[in-house]
């Protein structure tokens, strides 16, 4: 409450000071009076204004009521440490300064286009108790209203300053700029917002210069054009902030800013840069359809919560040093230039789906994720950098990748810095790689341009399915942890794989590779498999690979991977290369593998066919998860039907009360008044019957695309099931015994000593025929009647290598017809044999 007091002049005059410009010291008598202990001098309407004609200073004046208008004055008009109840400029022309200080106006003061301000109109330390307006006014020269208070409403709705606006330091309860235009700069330093505000519709030609701007609720600024330099450096709002369709021509500043609550900056658009460095932003931070067609740079803030860039637009983005501590999303976001996450970290997930780059500069992740990051569909066209990089789960799933991709630095650029160095240490290239904590996906990704992963550690399993690498890929010395899969991918060029080490089973099924799958000094602990793949040359040796092809069922944790048919295909991959290699040794044991597989697999089948097993030992050649996926389509339509069906049948129970309420006469409820909710549950029943009759078409439509899918997948497994006949399984098995005769024999033709021990075994064995069949041997001296057992056995035994050579034996055998024939037998095995062991050999020294 105001305490007011009134003395007479008389008692007070010794205590006033006279001066001669003021009204302070009038020679006349006047009354006084007192609030909230100041003392002002009364003075009535038309004496106050008849002073400020004369070019008086008003100082100390309490005024109930001036009314300036309908006036014109041409010298200054200062009033000072006044008290003045209602303050009125309408028709008032100023042609000289309007200075107004430590005055305070109690009710509403509105300045429209009738008053004429030609000069300067300033207010400083000025208390305003009641709403202030303008309104239509146009200010040719310098307004101010420095170090005020507006205890109400603040408003400045259709006006035009063209010249300095200045509302610095002043305490707002509420701001409201409307449809204005200012020419020059519009100041709110160090100004306090204690209420709800707003800017909109407005111009600003020479920008807002709010610099420490203190907001305490909700402040809004929509459907603006900032033409100069803008800045709301080290501005401390307490609660949202909304920025929406507006226009910032020139740079714009918020460095140091701290947000107590949500920032939102929707549809806008910042032609030049854009600097949120070293900000606090306390809440979600969301920049949706927002275009940044210059610079934008965040170094060094933290983001407390959650960050959406969801549709926007930066020509080149700065996020050096920022943490995230809750989620980011940057779905659909568009860089034109250069992007940098130097030292960034993404405590919680972050998304980048369909995020695009435009290639106009390189985009750098030094990065730390420690939540899960998607790159799913994005688009990076320039330069990518990941190195020094730590993520968890990591998905790149259908990214494409246009520029050259670094995850680490290849050894030679390594060494090509070190060397351009002039002193300090050398740069190590563990210090450069990127870490994978947790499952990386690659499924389908698309590298344009060479793809560096060398030294990289992938401590979870990778996933490169269906990957496409149009450049050489390098993974040399990288150490898979967990396994990888690379099935379907494609490589136009070598994929490198030297020194790498996989403590888990790599799949390279179905891969295309057209060069060179370098394994060169690659560990392979728990398998590999290239089944069914389309690759040029295969670099490994026999050593680092033998037993370790996963569908040999060999490796005591894959066992149930066992697939002769698969893994005879993988032989003879092997051999190819090694061909292609000149490696003839390793050539022929591949071969050779080969066709023990090839052998093997023809008998399983035969053994499943005729006991009625099937034939598939590894069942993953028919997709089970597709029918899983195709139950779960079909079970979430039914659950939608069911869903709408039940609220169908609230909705006519609904009904039903209501017609028995309306047939009742002595309802509480107005006639009218149940017949309109009736009206609006018909409504709502015809529209649950159109949702469902909807919803049932869908999952008829869904049990179709299942039966059909489900008829692919009949015939697709009825194919690959197909089993043999009883008659081709029973030759199938002959044929087993007949090749398993010849490995045992001469190891399918790669192995030619083994004919000479199967020739030995010959000899030997038709040596002891011609033994047994007490036949005299021919000896050409008749002395020798009976030999020992020993010295026949030993002449037989050279009777039958004479025969196996097809030269004659000595002397004649005339007793039977069968020791005849046994001799025309190995004569004709030995010629065989001998063939075959001069061929192989031959073959394998020419080599």
């Amino acid at each position: 409450m105001e305490e007011k007091e009134i003395v007479s002049e008389e008692k007070k005059e010794s205590q006033q000071k006279t001066d001669p410009e003021s009204l302070s010291g009038q020679e006349k008598q006047a009354s006084t009076i007192t609030l909230n202990k100041i003392q002002y001098t009364i003075l009535s309407e038309e004496e106050a204004r008849e002073a400020l004609l004369q070019g008086k200073v008003l100082q100390g004046v309490y005024a109930k009521k001036l009314a300036l208008g309908k006036a014109t004055y041409s010298q200054k008009v200062v009033i000072k440490d006044s008290f003045i109840g209602c303050l009125d400029f309408s028709g008032a022309v100023f042609q000289e300064l309007l200075q107004i200080e430590g005055t305070t106006i109690e009710k509403e003061l509105q300045i429209d286009e009738t008053v004429n301000f030609q000069n300067i109109v300033s207010w400083n330390e000025c208390v305003f108790q009641k709403n202030v307006v303008l309104k239509n006014a146009l200010f040719p020269a310098i307004v101010s209203f420095n170090r005020s208070q507006f205890m109400d409403l603040l408003t400045l709705s259709h006006c035009h300053f063209q010249k300095d606006t200045n509302l610095s330091r002043n305490v707002c309860k509420r701001l409201t700029i409307k449809s204005s235009r200012f020419e020059n700069t519009l100041s709110l330093m160090s100004t306090e917002l204690e209420g709800e505000s707003i800017i909109q519709e407005s111009h600003f030609q020479q920008g807002l210069y709010a610099k420490k701007l203190k907001s305490l609720q909700h402040l809004e600024i929509s459907q603006c054009f900032f033409h100069g330099e803008t800045s709301f450096e080290e501005i401390t709002p307490m609660e949202r902030v909304d920025l929406e369709k507006n226009t910032f021509s020139s740079i714009v500043r918020w460095n140091r800013s701290v947000f107590g609550n949500k920032l939102v900056i929707k549809n806008c658009v910042f032609e030049k840069m854009v600097t949120w460095s070293n900000s606090q932003f306390k809440n979600h931070a969301s920049f949706p359809s927002t275009r940044f067609e210059s610079q934008v740079c965040f170094d060094g803030s933290v983001f407390e919560d959650l960050a959406f860039f969801k549709d926007a637009y930066a020509s080149e983005l700065s996020m050096r040093g920022i943490v995230f501590k809750e989620a980011v999303d940057f779905e659909k976001l568009r860089v034109g230039g250069e992007w940098l996450c130097q030292s960034t970290t993404f405590e919680k997930s972050v998304s980048f789906m369909y995020m695009e780059t435009e290639g106009k500069g390189r985009v750098s992740f030094n990065a730390r994720f420690c939540g899960h990051v998607d790159f799913y569909r994005a688009v990076l066209r320039g330069s990518t950098w990941f190195l020094g990089s730590h993520f968890q789960e990591a998905s790149f799933a259908n990214a494409t990748f246009e520029g050259p991709v670094y995850f680490s630095f290849d050894r030679y650029t390594l060494r090509e810095r070190n060397r351009r160095k002039k002193g300090g240490p050398k740069e190590q290239s563990l210090t450069f790689i990127a870490l994978f904590h947790g499952v990386v996906n690659f499924t389908n990704a698309l590298f344009y341009r060479k793809a560096v992963f060398e030294n990289v550690f992938f401590e979870k399993f990778a996933n490169f399915e269906n990957a496409c690498f149009a450049e050489e890929i390098n993974f040399q010395n990288s150490h898979f942890l967990a396994g990888a899969s690379f099935k379907g991918s494609f490589c136009s060029q070598e994929l490198n794989f030297t020194k790498a080490v996989f403590d888990d089973y790599v799949n390279f099924d179905l891969a295309n590779i057209n060069r060179r799958l370098n394994l060169t000094d690659a560990a392979f602990d728990k398998g590999i498999s290239f089944y069914h793949a389309v690759i040029d040359v295969v670099v490994v040796e026999r050593d680092q690979i033998e037993n370790r092809l996963v569908y040999e069922g060999l490796l005591k944790e894959q066992k149930y991977k066992r697939h002769y048919m698969r893994v005879k295909e993988e032989y003879l991959i092997l051999k190819e290369s090694f061909h292609q290699r000149g490696k003839f040794d390793e050539e022929d044991w591949a071969y050779y593998q080969y066709r023990v597989n090839d052998r093997k697999s023809l008998t399983e089948k035969a053994l499943r066919s005729l006991l009625g097993k099937p034939i598939l030992a590894v069942q993953d050649d028919v997709p089970e998860e597709e029918k899983e996926c195709d139950s779960l389509l079909v079970e979430q339509e039914e659950k939608k039907c069911k869903k709408s069906e039940k609220a169908m049948e609230s909705l006519q129970r609904k009904k039903e009360n209501l017609l028995k309420e309306l047939e009742k006469q002595d309802s509480n409820k107005p006639k009218d008044r149940i017949e309109e909710q009736l009206k609006g549950l018909e409504e709502n029943i015809l529209e649950e019957q159109n949702s469902l009759e909807e919803q049932q078409r869908e999952l008829l439509e869904a049990k179709n695309i299942v039966a059909l899918n489900s008829s692919r997948l009949s015939k697709l497994h009825e194919s690959r099931e197909k089993p043999f006949s009883k008659k081709a399984s029973l030759s199938c098995l002959g044929k087993n015994v007949l090749w398993k005769l010849v490995d045992w024999g001469t190891g399918y033709g790669v192995r030619p000593f083994r004919i000479g021990l199967l020739s030995l075994a010959v000899i030997l064995l038709f040596a002891f025929v011609y033994y047994s069949s007490g036949v005299s041997f021919p000896y050409s001296d008749p002395s020798i009647v009976k030999p020992s057992q020993a010295k026949l056995f030993v002449d037989w035994v050279y009777f039958s290598a004479m025969a196996f050579a097809a030269s004659s034996p000595e002397g004649d055998i005339f007793y039977n017809d069968v020791i005849k024939f046994a001799v025309m037998s190995e004569a004709l095995v030995g010629l065989f044999l001998m063939a075959l062991f001069v061929g192989c050999y031959t073959r394998k020294i020419m080599r």
